[in-house]
Parts: C-alpha cells; structure tokens; sequence
C-alpha cells in the first residue's frame, strides 16, 4: 500500500530516528507503576445490614410431667432435630443450656422469625425467644446535657437508633444517687453504631464491657446472691460474720491480701472481665467464652486500670488505717479492763478523811437542816424565825436580806451537800465518802 496509511497496531516508532529508539529500548526495562484497585474501582460504601448476621434464639419445652416442666434436652435428639428441621433447615447450631433449653443459632433474621411463631415442636409445646444478650449490643455514652433527662425519655427518643433499654450511671453522694451524665445503652443490633443523637447533641457510642457477677454474700466471682450456696463473708477481710472489725484486707477468689474482693485490679476480676470480652465480640455462650480464653490466656487477658483513684486500692488503704487505729482502741480498752484498784493505803486514808472532816459537820441535826435549805429556797421570815431559835449555821440578817447573800448562802449549802457523796480519786485509788463520821 503505497501512500497509504499504516494499518491499526502498526508500530509508530518506526519511522523515528535510530537514537530515538535506542532511548526507548533502554527505558523498557523500567517496570511500570502498579495501580491500586482503589483508582479504578472505588469501594462502595458500606452499610450495616444486621439481617443476614446469625441469630440465637431460646427453645423452652412447656409439657408438664406432674408438677415440673420436662426441660427439651431429656427428649430424644432424634425427635427433636426432626421437629425443629421441619420448622426450618436453616440451623447452623443446635445446644443444650444449663436450664435443660436448647440454644439454636439460625442463619438470619428471617430464620429465626419462622422459630418465633413456632407453637410445637414434633406434637411437643414450646416457647421459643430471643437471646438476651447474644442478639444485641451494649455501648456507653457521655454527655453534661442528660443528666436531668429520665431514663423514660431517653429512650422513647433513641427508639428510632433501635435502643431497647437505657441505664444511667449513678454515682453515691451525701448518701443519696447523683447522675454522672453517663448511660449504657442496649442495642437491638449486632454491630455497634458510631455515634446516637439526642436531639441536637450528638454523642460518640463507645466500647462497654460489663464487670462480672460478684456475690454479695460469698463474694465469689460467676455467681449472684439468688444463686449463691456458700456461707456468707465479709466484703473486706473474707471472714464468716459476726465480728467487731476487720483485722485484714484480703481477696478469696485470687486467695491474696492487700486488696478486697470488688477490686478491678485484682487478676481474678480481670480474667472474669476478659472472658465477658470475649464473649461480646465473639457472640458465643460463657463457656465457650472460658474455652477460647483457656486456649491462650496471654493474649485475651485485660490490662490492668492505670488509674486506680476510682478503685477499692484506695479503699483498701482506709480499711487498713481504720484496722490499725482499731487495733490500737482494743489494745487500749484491754489495758483499761485488765487494770485493777490496788487497796487504798494508810495515806490516802488519812487524807480523804481529812478533807471530808473540813466540810461535813458532827451533828446530823445541822446536817439535815443544811440539806433541806439547800433543796427549798429561803425566805426573809424563815430565816428570821430560825434567828429566834438560835440556829447557829444561819447568818446574820444583814447577809440574808439582799439578794447576793442569798444566792451565795444557797451555792456553798448545795456545795457542802454534794460532798457528803462525793467520790474521791486518786491515781492508784478509788474512795468514796459514804458515811459523816471521819473516824471510820
């Protein structure tokens, strides 16, 4: 084809100078740039679609033999498995609980909504629910603006970000709960959202991990009050009740003193509380949760709180002091009690009555009539009849008629009366006067 044009795929660089050429030959060895899938291929968004993420779901047998309910797992297998692939094939594991109920995890939403409506199971009544805690999620949210919203009102405001339940986070005060402005929130998802709105404020949903469960009674880890069969300790020193105070600080479950059982520094409390991580990331049962952390316990185990300000260390710390100065106040009151009165001596004998022959009179008559002045007052004409008798205890009528002298006379009357039953104390002695006569 002469003065035609080249052909399509031809080579353009023929024509071309040799030198330019050789200059192209010697940058083919040069590797092109490599392109990132992302150039060409943008990744399309991505959209939380929990619907097609596996459910558990609950089996209850509700047939009565007598008085107790049979539980599903006593059933045979075989007829069970029948009933329940008849309702659905879409099973992907089948348990038995510790309740006797069976634990189904389904394949999707729509599977377990068909288990929902379910009434038997092979002729055999049951109740099927949702799982608690394994079809949904907890996040913890902090804002100053809901502290005097109720918890009624947060959540008929978070329904639509499928929130099932709202908890605020108390703290004690002055012996009364105040609001921290914290709330653990329970989604009805599996993946936990970002970020919730409340109203205008919008607020960062963050990771919540649960404490474990502590007995009050026992103080064991794994296990409640309501479930409890051991005897019952003290939250601080773990011994059996009753006593006056405690004399140690020390921890049953990692068997070890210096701190109390409720310490979230203690390694028993944080491996319950790495087991509960385990078991919300990985949605499986607590003993699958133990079985995954038994396998390799290095790497799920939870680091220690930095700051243990907020953690019973501190308390730890007051329950010592407190034991010391205990300690201390039995020490003292044992010294006092064992202590005894050693028999007054010659001495001291001589000086009580000494002191009580300046103040108490020999005559019991002069006595008794002191006594009753001092408990009745006196008046200007008894004091003159008492004159015209002669009474030699009474003072002139120029001492009596203001009232000063009165008032004076009645202290040294009342004075004199409570020394007749006075107790007198030495420091190695104790006496006291129960009689006038200064001889004895």
């Amino acid at each position: 084809m002469d003065g035609g044009t080249d052909p399509p795929r031809k080579n353009w660089f023929k024509g071309l100078p040799p030198e330019v050429i050789l200059d192209q030959n010697q940058n083919s060895n040069k590797k092109p740039k490599r392109k990132r899938p992302s150039d060409d291929f943008p990744e399309p968004p991505v959209i939380n679609n929990d619907n097609n993420i596996p459910r558990f779901i609950v089996v209850t047998g509700l047939e009565k033999t007598g008085e107790n309910i049979r539980s599903l797992s006593s059933y045979n297998p075989i007829q069970i498995n029948r009933g329940l692939e008849f309702i659905s094939k879409d099973i992907l594991e089948v348990k038995a609980m510790r309740s006797g109920d069976l634990l189904l995890k389904v394949l999707n939403v729509e599977t377990a909504n068909k288990f929902l409506k379910a009434k038997l199971v092979d002729s055999i009544p049951v109740k099927v629910t949702n799982h608690l805690s394994l079809n949904s999620i907890q996040g913890r949210i902090y804002s100053k603006h809901i502290v005097d919203i109720s918890e009624e009102e947060l959540l008929s405001e978070l329904k639509k970000f499928k929130v099932i339940d709202v908890k605020k986070m108390m703290r004690k005060q002055d012996d009364s709960l105040v609001a921290t402005g914290a709330a653990i929130l329970t989604f009805d998802l599996i993946r936990r959202p970002n970020e919730v709105k409340i109203g205008w404020v919008n607020c960062k949903v963050d990771e919540y991990i649960p404490n474990p469960m502590r007995c009050i009674s026992c103080q064991k880890l794994g296990h409640t009050k309501n479930r409890c069969t051991g005897a019952p300790l003290c939250k601080n020193c773990c011994l059996p009740p009753p006593h006056d105070s405690c004399t140690r600080v020390f921890c049953l479950n990692c068997n070890t003193e210096g701190h109390t059982p409720s310490d979230p520094a203690c390694p028993s409390f944080l491996r319950y509380k790495s087991v509960n991580k385990i078991k919300i990331d990985r949605r499986c049962t607590v003993r699958d949760a133990w079985q995954i952390f038994n396998d390799n316990p290095s790497i799920h185990q939870l680091p220690a709180p930095k700051n243990r300000n907020f953690g019973s260390s501190t308390m730890a710390d007051i329950i010592k002091t407190r034991i010391e100065k205990t300690k201390q106040q039995h020490a003292l009151n044992n010294k006092l009690k064992n202590t005894t009165a050693s028999p007054p001596t010659n001495e001291l004998l001589q000086t009580a009555s000494s002191l009580t022959s300046i103040v108490l009179s020999n005559d019991n008559e002069t006595s008794n009539d002191r006594i009753n002045l001092s408990l009745s007052p006196i008046s200007d004409s008894e004091n003159d009849a008492e004159m015209e008798a002669g009474g030699s205890e009474i003072p002139s009528q120029s001492s009596v008629t203001s009232p000063a002298s009165k008032q004076t006379l009645l202290n040294k009357s009342y004075d004199r009366t409570l020394l007749d039953h006075e107790t007198i104390n030495t420091p190695n002695t104790l006496i006291t006067s129960t009689n006038h006569n200064p001889s004895q």
